[in-house]
């Protein structure tokens, strides 16, 4: 079957700190005091509207002195979807990395959709893996980092502790080619990715923000999909990993990131004014969960975008799309 590259182009990483020897600039003069992690890459966005450079200076800087310092490196992206190739590249290339975004929610999937893909690759060639991502918040929502965060980074990484946690992986077809792809917080169908298109086009604040959500809700017009042999109309469709999105709307209130399931949150076409509601209790009182599941399976009837935390794609009409829950597939710091 023919399969869609999910990472771009084989360019080398660039870093911001002195170079190192090895592939990748991996290094070579490691302090073997410190056994924890082989690598300790902090990647980061130079054209990023936030703080992602001066956040991944700080962890950098809290690290300096350390049994770790010898292995910290800063490395900058440079295009659109380059944080995936170069955390594939890293993660191939050193048993024991530490890939850390600074980002928001779409760079930390960049991230992680590289290490997945290098850990399945390692994998058959049978060769022994075990790659940490880590995320330093640096977007607008930072849904995962509100969802997960417990403890300063930095004491993680120098004791070496990290969580396993379970994975969403949609898996249909773009432009004709089998398409397959991971979300570490929840996919959107409907609502979701039509207002992230419009966030991503300006830089925020909340007046602007509350503003494109109600354009966005004047202007919405159902996901038509097949599920189970119906055509059904969703005004919002949300597989869900977390139980919070966008800092105030709580989804769900029994979601577990390590349970083998995701949370099913359904929107079926109906007001505004109902849709309206269902948005002011989620982020009043919070919504109740109609279902919890390990996978499920639609089409789309019409050329269909979709959300992957904070990354849209569009999925081709007449697509079979096939969401299921991997579990314990991710070990992380966050």
């Amino acid at each position: 079957m023919k399969h869609q590259q999910n990472h771009t182009g084989r360019n080398k990483a660039t870093s911001t700190t002195k170079p190192a020897s090895g592939r990748n600039g991996a290094r070579s003069n490691v302090n073997d005091s410190f056994d924890k992690y082989t690598d300790i890459a902090i990647i980061f966005n130079p054209n990023s509207t936030g703080n992602s450079k001066l956040n991944a200076q700080q962890l950098a800087a809290k690290l300096n002195g350390t049994p770790a310092s010898d292995l910290v490196r800063i490395v900058a992206t440079d295009g659109p979807g380059r944080a995936e190739q170069i955390a594939y590249d890293i993660a191939m290339d050193t048993d024991k990395p530490l890939i850390i975004s600074s980002s928001g929610d779409g760079g930390y999937n960049e991230v992680v959709n590289g290490v997945l893909n290098a850990q399945r690759q390692r994998s058959r060639d049978h060769r022994p893996h075990a790659p940490v991502c880590g995320l330093l918040p640096s977007g607008n929502a930072n849904d995962h980092y509100r969802n997960l965060h417990r403890q300063p980074i930095e004491d993680q990484i120098l004791s070496g502790q990290h969580r396993v946690i379970d994975m969403l992986s949609i898996e249909g077809r773009r432009d004709g080619i089998h398409w397959q792809r991971y979300a570490h917080s929840y996919i959107g169908v409907g609502l979701t990715p039509q207002i992230g298109r419009e966030l991503n086009k300006v830089k925020l604040n909340r007046f602007r923000e509350a503003w494109i959500v109600v354009r966005t809700l004047r202007r919405l017009r159902g996901s038509r999909l097949m599920v189970r042999g119906r055509q059904r109309s969703y005004d919002s469709l949300i597989f869900s990993n977390i139980g919070s999105m966008s800092k105030i709307l709580t989804i769900s209130d029994s979601s577990e990131l390590s349970d083998g399931k995701f949370e099913i949150i359904a929107f079926p076409t109906r007001s505004r004014w109902y849709l309206l509601s269902q948005l002011v209790r989620a982020s009043t009182v919070g919504l109740q969960t109609t279902r919890q599941a390990s996978h499920y399976t639609f089409s789309t009837v019409s050329r269909t975008h979709v959300q992957l935390d904070g990354e849209i794609f569009r999925l081709d009409a007449g697509s079979e799309v096939r969401i299921t829950l991997e579990a314990k597939l991710l070990r992380c710091i966050i």
